[in-house]
């Protein structure tokens, strides 16, 4: 492989890595939700021939609220070990 094409291969999977970091990072539930919000979205602009914009507001918040709350519970094992009286 020549020199050039090596170092376009691995901007290309440094790009690649970074767009993966970006989109999914620490939640990838919250990333799948919005994907999901999007793909519903196109089949409802390309099925019901509707436009589907009041979707995504809503469907936002709900993953972003469900995203902070699975951020904000507690782990279980930094949970404090019941005492035996």
């Amino acid at each position: 492989m020549p020199r050039a094409a090596r170092a376009v291969a691995r901007a290309v999977a440094g790009v690649a890595a970074f767009l993966w970091d970006f989109v999914v990072g620490d939640d990838w539930a919250a990333a799948l939700g919005v994907v999901v919000l999007l793909a519903l979205s196109g089949a409802i602009a390309h099925g019901a021939g509707i436009s589907p914009w009041w979707l995504l507001p809503p469907g936002v918040v709900a993953v972003f609220a469900a995203s902070v709350r699975r951020g904000a519970r507690p782990a279980r094992s930094a949970r404090p070990a019941r005492s035996a009286r």
